[in-house]
């Protein structure tokens, strides 16, 4: 069993505020909306690995767009109104510089959703196993830090996809988070799909968003 969309969108744009705490010179407006869409992003890729054919993969985008707009709508702007709040005022951004991640983002998406969706059925990846481990989006950020990227866009990959396998660990069926390193599985089985368990889970995830955001 998983969770749906809406728990991974608002799981991963928990790490909005986290991330302008800890990175220096974070940027509430340019770099917290990349951050956003990065952190909304990178939590859909994973499911990616239930898509069973190509002709399959632009429903699935279209989803992802529609989530990603509507998490990005509503947080995102709680988010800034909370920073305002505790003292924070907006600047002119670089707004050059943010579109051009987004425009890194978003394409460097579509290849990854694609080539997910054809590796998984070339390969016959079972669900939730390469593409819910940690391996993968630590291996990719060390890579794109390499390369020079704004460290911005690997963190918030990384915190977005990681927390799509957290908030899968706490469902029944659980995730492999080391696979291919470790075969173990985890598995909290707290929460299942629908239901007051899930909409619970909600709660706590957007609670914890405002705390996050506020303090």
């Amino acid at each position: 069993m998983r969770l749906r969309w809406n728990a991974h969108v608002m799981l991963a744009l928990c790490g909005l505020p986290v991330m302008a705490r800890l990175l220096p010179g974070f940027d509430l407006l340019a770099d917290g909306f990349v951050a956003a869409v990065t952190l909304c992003l990178a939590a859909m890729l994973p499911d990616f690995d239930r898509v069973e054919g190509l002709d399959q993969v632009p429903g699935y985008l279209t989803g992802v767009w529609r989530r990603t707009l509507a998490g990005c709508v509503v947080l995102y702007p709680l988010f800034l109104v909370a920073r305002y709040m505790n003292g924070w005022r907006p600047v002119t951004p670089d707004l050059g510089l943010m579109l051009l991640l987004l425009v890194l983002v978003v394409a460097s998406f579509v290849v990854l959703a694609i080539a997910f969706a054809l590796l998984t059925r070339l390969l016959g990846l079972a669900h939730r196993k390469l593409l819910h481990s940690l391996v993968l989006p630590v291996t990719g950020a060390a890579a794109a830090m390499i390369e020079g990227i704004p460290i911005i866009v690997p963190v918030a990959f990384v915190l977005g996809f990681g927390s799509h396998a957290l908030a899968d660990a706490l469902t029944p069926s659980g995730v492999y988070p080391f696979y291919p390193l470790s075969t173990r599985r985890i598995s909290l089985d707290v929460v299942r799909t629908g239901g007051w368990g899930e909409r619970s889970f909600l709660v706590v995830f957007f609670i914890t968003f405002v705390a996050l955001s506020i303090f």
